[in-house]
């Protein structure tokens, strides 16, 4: 958890699969709320399939990392309406300043 007087945090404490790039990188930059955004984003990448984000790599933690670190977005279900779709990628961005915040999110599901 992150205090509300904090920039950045840099802990890293979760489950690897939906942890943002920002985290698994451990660069000494820390990270924002925007890291929860990517979350959300694997998080509805697993509603969407009904599997692990990367599940075909068997849960391989050091294979799964190098996919989030080297810019290997998962697969989004077929069946997901493209403006969820949309959500997701937007979720997923690299660059942390570029994800929804929580209103943007939640006004898109909205819609």
């Amino acid at each position: 958890k992150m205090m509300r007087n904090m920039q950045h945090a840099a802990t890293m404490v979760g489950t690897y699969y939906w942890m943002a790039p920002e985290i698994l990188r451990q660069d000494g930059m820390g990270y924002t709320f925007a890291a929860d955004i990517w979350s959300l984003g694997m998080v509805m990448v697993e509603l969407t399939t009904l599997k692990n984000p990367y599940h075909e790599n068997g849960m391989a933690w050091a294979t799964t990392k190098q996919m989030i670190l080297s810019a290997m977005p998962p697969q989004i279900g077929d069946k997901c309406p493209m403006r969820i779709k949309q959500l997701i990628r937007s979720c997923l961005r690299r660059d942390p300043s570029e994800r929804p915040n929580t209103r943007q999110v939640l006004y898109a599901l909205q819609e």
